[in-house]
Protein backbone atom coordinates (compact mmCIF):
# COMPACT_ATOMS: atom_id res chain seq x y z
CA UNK A 1 0.00 0.00 0.00
CA UNK A 2 1.15 3.10 -0.93
CA UNK A 3 0.94 6.13 1.45
CA UNK A 4 0.09 9.28 -0.07
CA UNK A 5 0.39 12.54 1.61
CA UNK A 6 -2.44 15.11 1.58
CA UNK A 7 -2.93 18.66 3.30
CA UNK A 8 -3.11 17.95 7.02
CA UNK A 9 -6.81 19.18 8.50
CA UNK A 10 -5.09 22.05 10.53
CA UNK A 11 -3.54 23.30 7.10
CA UNK A 12 -7.01 23.12 5.19
CA UNK A 13 -8.88 24.95 8.54
CA UNK A 14 -6.09 28.06 8.09
CA UNK A 15 -6.68 27.91 4.44
CA UNK A 16 -10.18 28.20 4.72
CA UNK A 17 -10.52 31.11 7.06
CA UNK A 18 -8.07 33.00 4.76
CA UNK A 19 -10.48 32.41 1.89
CA UNK A 20 -13.43 33.81 4.23
CA UNK A 21 -11.50 36.91 5.46
CA UNK A 22 -10.82 38.04 1.94
CA UNK A 23 -13.99 37.00 0.81
CA UNK A 24 -15.39 39.14 3.75
CA UNK A 25 -13.28 41.91 2.76
CA UNK A 26 -14.01 41.83 -0.62
CA UNK A 27 -18.16 41.90 0.00
CA UNK A 28 -17.35 44.45 2.62
CA UNK A 29 -15.59 46.82 0.34
CA UNK A 30 -18.55 46.33 -2.52
CA UNK A 31 -21.46 47.01 -0.14
CA UNK A 32 -19.50 50.51 1.09
CA UNK A 33 -19.60 51.74 -2.25
CA UNK A 34 -23.02 50.60 -3.29
CA UNK A 35 -24.71 52.33 -0.02
CA UNK A 36 -22.45 55.27 -0.47
CA UNK A 37 -23.77 55.50 -4.25
CA UNK A 38 -27.61 54.92 -3.16
CA UNK A 39 -27.20 56.49 -0.17
CA UNK A 40 -26.31 59.95 -0.99
CA UNK A 41 -29.47 61.83 -1.77
CA UNK A 42 -30.69 65.32 -2.60
CA UNK A 43 -34.23 66.12 -1.48
CA UNK A 44 -36.10 69.81 -0.43
CA UNK A 45 -38.75 70.07 2.40
CA UNK A 46 -41.16 73.03 1.25
CA UNK A 47 -42.09 74.30 5.07
CA UNK A 48 -43.55 77.41 3.53
CA UNK A 49 -45.32 77.74 0.49
CA UNK A 50 -47.63 81.15 -0.51
CA UNK A 51 -49.25 82.61 -2.99
CA UNK A 52 -51.26 85.76 -2.28
CA UNK A 53 -53.23 88.13 -4.22
CA UNK A 54 -54.13 91.52 -3.77
CA UNK A 55 -57.12 93.59 -5.30
CA UNK A 56 -54.98 95.29 -7.71
CA UNK A 57 -53.77 92.66 -9.37
CA UNK A 58 -50.18 91.95 -8.15
CA UNK A 59 -49.37 88.45 -6.91
CA UNK A 60 -47.06 87.71 -4.10
CA UNK A 61 -44.94 84.47 -4.19
CA UNK A 62 -43.34 82.71 -1.13
CA UNK A 63 -41.24 79.35 -0.13
CA UNK A 64 -39.13 78.40 2.59
CA UNK A 65 -37.13 75.29 1.43
CA UNK A 66 -34.91 72.91 3.27
CA UNK A 67 -32.14 70.76 1.96
CA UNK A 68 -32.56 67.62 3.79
CA UNK A 69 -30.84 65.60 1.70
CA UNK A 70 -27.01 64.68 1.87
CA UNK A 71 -25.57 66.32 -1.27
CA UNK A 72 -25.43 70.42 -1.86
CA UNK A 73 -28.08 70.98 -3.95
CA UNK A 74 -26.42 73.05 -7.00
CA UNK A 75 -29.68 74.33 -9.40
CA UNK A 76 -33.45 74.54 -8.58
CA UNK A 77 -36.06 74.81 -11.12
CA UNK A 78 -39.65 76.02 -9.99
CA UNK A 79 -42.62 75.98 -11.92
CA UNK A 80 -46.58 75.95 -11.70
CA UNK A 81 -49.22 76.04 -14.64
CA UNK A 82 -51.99 78.65 -14.15
CA UNK A 83 -55.59 79.06 -14.99
CA UNK A 84 -54.83 79.20 -18.89
CA UNK A 85 -52.43 76.46 -19.37
CA UNK A 86 -49.40 78.92 -19.25
CA UNK A 87 -46.26 77.77 -17.04
CA UNK A 88 -44.84 80.27 -14.48
CA UNK A 89 -41.24 80.45 -13.46
CA UNK A 90 -39.97 82.30 -10.53
CA UNK A 91 -37.39 84.62 -12.20
CA UNK A 92 -34.66 84.02 -9.60
CA UNK A 93 -34.67 80.38 -7.89
CA UNK A 94 -32.44 79.47 -5.22
CA UNK A 95 -29.17 78.44 -6.66
CA UNK A 96 -26.42 76.58 -4.21
CA UNK A 97 -28.32 75.06 -1.37
CA UNK A 98 -25.92 73.02 1.42
CA UNK A 99 -27.59 70.06 3.21
CA UNK A 100 -29.48 70.88 6.21
CA UNK A 101 -29.68 74.57 5.59
CA UNK A 102 -32.95 76.35 4.53
CA UNK A 103 -33.30 79.16 2.25
CA UNK A 104 -36.11 81.58 1.65
CA UNK A 105 -37.58 83.01 -1.44
CA UNK A 106 -39.86 86.12 -2.01
CA UNK A 107 -41.41 87.08 -5.26
CA UNK A 108 -43.90 90.19 -6.63
CA UNK A 109 -45.45 90.11 -10.05
CA UNK A 110 -48.17 91.51 -11.36
CA UNK A 111 -49.91 91.90 -14.83
CA UNK A 112 -50.86 89.14 -17.06
CA UNK A 113 -49.22 86.45 -15.46
CA UNK A 114 -51.03 86.90 -12.25
CA UNK A 115 -54.54 87.82 -13.54
CA UNK A 116 -53.77 83.57 -14.31
CA UNK A 117 -54.23 82.66 -11.23
CA UNK A 118 -57.33 83.16 -9.20
CA UNK A 119 -57.60 83.40 -5.42
CA UNK A 120 -58.66 80.46 -2.86
CA UNK A 121 -57.83 77.74 -6.17
CA UNK A 122 -54.95 75.37 -5.72
CA UNK A 123 -52.51 75.25 -7.84
CA UNK A 124 -49.48 72.23 -8.45
CA UNK A 125 -45.83 73.41 -7.72
CA UNK A 126 -43.06 71.61 -8.43
CA UNK A 127 -39.76 71.66 -7.30
CA UNK A 128 -37.04 69.78 -8.90
CA UNK A 129 -33.56 70.05 -7.57
CA UNK A 130 -30.16 68.66 -8.86
CA UNK A 131 -26.56 68.03 -7.67
CA UNK A 132 -23.69 66.61 -9.52
CA UNK A 133 -24.65 63.36 -9.57
CA UNK A 134 -28.88 63.14 -8.99
CA UNK A 135 -31.57 65.41 -9.57
CA UNK A 136 -34.90 65.24 -7.25
CA UNK A 137 -38.25 66.31 -8.19
CA UNK A 138 -41.50 67.34 -5.93
CA UNK A 139 -44.50 68.54 -6.09
CA UNK A 140 -46.55 70.49 -3.46
CA UNK A 141 -50.34 71.88 -3.32
CA UNK A 142 -50.48 75.58 -3.20
CA UNK A 143 -53.59 77.14 -2.54
CA UNK A 144 -53.68 81.46 -3.60
CA UNK A 145 -55.08 83.67 -1.17
CA UNK A 146 -55.96 87.23 -0.88
CA UNK A 147 -53.91 89.72 1.21
CA UNK A 148 -55.68 90.11 3.82
CA UNK A 149 -53.08 93.11 5.23
CA UNK A 150 -49.94 94.25 3.75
Amino acid sequence: MKHRRGVSPILAVIILIGIAIVGGVFLSSTQNQILSATLSEIEYKVTDLRMEKDSSGTCYFSATLHNTGTEQILSTKINTTSDGGFDWFPKSPPTEVSPSQTISMFEFFSGNPCGNFTASKTYSVGFEASSQSSSSKIIYPMTVTGVINR
